[in-house]
């Protein structure tokens, strides 16, 4: 497991999701708690998902 900077905890594999762009992780840690939570229980396979998820949750705010 692998803890953000506000102490969410996510799946070490998750990580694998962000691919080489830390910029990306930074956004996803830069989201309120509970839309982290919401991305983490989407099914996320690749990184384009990771950001077609965080921006619906980006549009929903």
């Amino acid at each position: 497991m692998e803890s953000g900077t506000n102490g969410l905890i996510y799946p070490f594999a998750f990580r694998d999701v962000f691919g080489k762009d830390s910029d990306l992780e930074n956004v996803f840690l830069s989201l309120p708690e509970d839309a982290q939570q919401a991305i983490l229980r989407e099914k996320i396979r690749s990184e384009a998902d990771l950001q077609d998820c965080i921006e619906r949750y980006r549009l929903k705010q």
